[in-house]
């Protein structure tokens, strides 16, 4: 549902994802209310912790050859890319590109496009 106390320069669409309210407060030090709520819509990509990259060395191991597909997530999905390079694009404007060593977190209901550019190799987790 529409959040229109987030920002004055827009309103965010049902998910969350608010690319002009995004562009709109990139130069400023605290994020926003809406940039709060995007965050947590969005896809977080990241270098992994000593931690994170301990749990994901015993997990399922995921492959896939260049290629284009539509995914959802009825899961959190967390995830380290041991090789390749994909390219996800979402919600109205939201877009993340990863590649090896990259610990990424999925979040549950994210409807997407996954655009493999290099073949991918993958530890992943469902949470």
């Amino acid at each position: 549902m529409p959040n229109p106390t987030c920002c004055p320069k827009t309103t965010c669409v049902r998910n969350g994802d608010c690319a002009a309210c995004m562009s709109h407060h990139r130069s400023r030090d605290s994020l926003t209310r809406c940039q709060k709520e995007a965050k947590n819509a969005n896809i977080l990509v990241k270098k992994p912790d000593e931690a994170e990259t301990a749990e994901m060395s015993g997990k399922p191991v995921w492959e896939c050859g260049v290629s284009e597909f539509d995914w959802y997530y009825d899961s959190e999905e967390h995830c380290l890319l041991l090789a390749g390079e994909v390219s996800v694009s979402y919600g109205n404007a939201g877009s993340v590109s990863f590649g090896a060593g990259d610990y990424v977190v999925f979040p549950r209901g994210l409807s997407c496009i996954w655009r493999v550019t290099r073949p991918v190799k993958k530890h992943y987790i469902f949470k």
